[in-house]
């Protein structure tokens, strides 16, 4: 028997499991061929589940695309026009025959007379209007009286001076005037009435008078008070 040098193949512990090396290979490649089925089993069925996911969402799809358009709602509301326009022809062509004179009516520039006489009518009552207005007015000013109560106050410093238009003013027709002193002395001189219906008597003092100042207040001594001043005398 030959005699061989030891190898790694000749160091084998005393109680294993190992078999040689040539066995330990072949006992591996069946195991490395099963190894791929679960792959390959995997693969298959990601397939699988693309397919029918593919084949359910699609109908979906398809059934959003075809409801998008809608019919335009002018098309439902055309039809009865039409079919009341074939139906009764013969109202169309009388419309037809009749309305030029009913067109021609607006646009035949013929002036309107009574319009006119309307506006004429307008024309001469709108002096009389203001007129009126005006009459309105004077009613509110009042109407002359010179039974009025007048005061005629001095607040010029100048003596006789109330006595001179007091005078005056009784010449012109006033039957009620009485003549003082004022609290103070003033420059202007001013006519003062409490009520707007003795406007116009406190113009016609003031034009007696010469003053050219009228004032409306309460907190004068009568009905009208003349107050004269310094400026002017």
């Amino acid at each position: 028997m030959s005699k061989y040098p030891s190898d790694e193949f000749d160091r084998v512990p005393e109680y294993t499991d190992r078999q040689g090396v040539h066995r330990l290979a072949a006992g591996m490649a069946p195991a490395r061929r099963g190894g791929l089925w679960p792959v390959l089993i995997f693969g298959v069925a990601a397939i699988l589940i693309g397919l029918v996911a593919f084949f359910l969402l699609r109908p979906t799809f398809g059934g959003d695309q075809q409801a998008a358009p809608s019919p335009p709602p002018s098309a439902s509301v055309s039809a009865p026009a039409s079919d009341s326009a074939s139906e009764d022809p013969d109202d169309e062509s009388d419309e037809a025959s009749s309305s030029p004179e009913e067109t021609a009516a607006p646009g035949s520039g013929e002036p309107d007379t009574a319009d006119e006489s309307e506006a004429a009518d307008l024309v001469e009552e709108t002096p009389e209007a203001d007129a009126s207005e005006d009459a309105a007015a004077d009613e509110s000013d009042g109407v002359l009286d010179r039974n009025l109560p007048v005061g005629v106050y001095n607040g010029s410093g100048i003596g006789g001076l109330a006595g001179t238009n007091t005078a005056q003013l009784r010449s012109a027709g006033y039957s009620q005037v009485v003549s003082g002193n004022w609290t103070r002395q003033v420059e202007p001189s001013v006519v003062y009435y409490k009520n707007d219906w003795a406007a116009t008597t406190a113009r016609d003092v003031a034009d007696q008078l010469g003053i050219g100042t009228i004032y409306q207040t309460e907190n004068v001594p009568v009905e009208i008070s003349v107050v004269l001043g310094s400026a002017g005398r």
